[in-house]
């Protein structure tokens, strides 16, 4: 990736691949951007390429200060929007804007001229970007303080330093006010660390946008690279904004969880945003940890799918729930069907699953304690959900699982499987088919009251 009026170099092949010689009228690199590009050839242009041989050209070049960031042309402003926006309605239906440069050689044989043309994959980047990540996170009402970073990342030729500043809330403070980087080269990262002090927090969302300042230039937005292996990648672009959403979320006092990851969700930062440390369990844990130290054990989506050692020692999780555990399994696919549970679960060849984020929710029990502590929860708790209600609804459970809510896509028989409780021993079982992997990095409020709700169901005084 260059940046704007960087100086680089690229060079030039072309192979004859024939049994016969060709003359080179010309080798040039075409600006297709409409820009100024300041490009010249590094010594003399070879005349001719000899049959199964090649001929080379080296290529000296300067990007015009206001070469244009390489990003895609259609663009969501949030996740809410259904449609993307074209930024260059000329690009329609291409699946990227072409790339600023193209090598074009003029060719001759047997007196006939012809040209070949290849398309650069030159990317312009901004000199510096800067990210957030998580992008969305809970911030309890009673919070006086909160852990924010942010990591910035060079593209300039050679060291970079310049500060960083947030703009924050009215009221809110930040230590330090503003923060300095320094990176030594061009890809090098970045990460810093504030404290901020918010005033009074309502059940709102407040927005923190994060902004780097280099060499007069202020950098609100970072990329990560999107693509497969063998295609160029290409850069992906989100705004440095960071959505803190008030929550008024409770979770019992001291408590211990730990969480076995799965393919993937953000169930301990989750926690995390709520004060809770979060111990992540290894394999030698699995096998021959005391387990009983956590009050709850969370597992991560699809775990039975991707996890070898959940599936040899899930009898160790059933005697931890027995023995008085909280386990919380997130939705699994037909890869569950094999008993894990402590009564049976069936999910079918071809689990059922809620897409319609807005679908109707009904709680079938709602003085259920799961619903009243910590938090009281109602069926406002659903509402304003992202993507998809849930995953892996199971078909057919046993009586001692109980059922808690409803929910269906239009069109669709309800589906009663998607929180599933039963009492094991002295302990409580949960099988929760909601999408709180979607919804957490979302900062979904109701996500996550109910997910304290159900780490905190071994000290539940309804169920004590």
């Amino acid at each position: 990736m260059i940046t704007p009026s960087q100086a680089f170099q690229i060079d030039g092949k072309i192979f004859n691949h024939g049994s016969e010689d060709l003359t080179i009228g010309s080798l040039d690199l075409i600006p297709s951007d409409g820009k100024k590009w300041r490009i010249r050839s590094v010594g003399s242009p070879p005349q001719n390429i000899d049959a199964h041989q090649q001929a080379q050209l080296q290529f000296s070049i300067t990007a015009p200060p206001d070469a244009a960031i390489t990003r895609p042309y259609f663009n969501r402003p949030n996740d809410q929007q259904l449609y993307y926006e074209l930024a260059n309605q000329r690009y329609r239906n291409l699946p990227f804007a072409p790339y600023p440069l193209r090598a074009r050689a003029r060719l001759i044989y047997h007196g006939v001229p012809f040209e070949l043309e290849q398309n650069l994959p030159v990317t312009v980047g901004p000199a510096i970007s800067i990210t957030v990540s998580p992008s969305a996170g809970a911030l309890p009402i009673s919070a006086k303080s909160f852990g924010f970073s942010c990591s910035i990342h060079s593209n300039v030729a050679g060291p970079a330093q310049g500060k960083l500043r947030l703009q924050l809330p009215p009221g809110w403070r930040s230590n330090p006010r503003e923060s300095r980087f320094r990176i030594a080269r061009s890809g090098g990262d970045q990460t810093v660390g504030f404290s901020i002090s918010p005033r009074m927090i309502q059940p709102t969302v407040y927005t923190i946008r994060a902004g780097a300042y280099y060499q007069g230039h202020t950098y609100t937005e970072g990329y990560r690279l999107a693509g497969y292996a063998g295609l160029p990648s290409y850069p992906y672009y989100r705004v440095a904004d960071y959505r803190a959403v008030g929550v008024d979320a409770i979770i019992a006092p001291g408590l211990k969880i730990a969480f076995l990851p799965g393919t993937g969700d953000s169930v301990p930062q989750a926690l995390n945003s709520l004060g809770q440390d979060v111990h992540l369990l290894s394999p030698s844990d699995l096998l021959r940890g005391n387990l009983s130290a956590f009050d709850a054990i969370v597992l991560g989506t699809r775990a039975y799918a991707v996890r070898d050692d959940l599936r040899t020692t899930n009898f160790r999780l059933l005697d931890y729930v027995r023995k008085g555990g909280v386990l919380v399994v997130q939705y699994n696919l037909e890869h569950f069907d094999r008993s894990y549970g402590p009564y049976p679960l069936t999910l079918g060849s071809s689990p059922e699953k809620v897409v319609d984020e807005n679908s109707q929710v009904r709680l079938l029990d709602p003085a259920n304690p799961v619903f009243t502590w910590p938090n009281k929860i109602t069926v406002a708790d659903f509402e304003h959900w992202v993507e998809e209600r849930g995953h892996g609804f199971p078909r057919i459970w046993d009586a001692h699982y109980h059922p808690l809510l409803e929910t269906h896509d239009p069109g669709q028989d309800p589906q009663k499987g998607g929180l599933l409780v039963a009492r094991y021993g002295k302990g409580f079982y949960v099988y929760d088919a909601l999408a709180l992997y979607r919804q957490l990095p979302a900062g979904v409020p109701g996500a996550f009251r109910l997910l304290a709700n159900l780490v905190s169901l071994g000290r539940n005084p309804k169920w004590n």
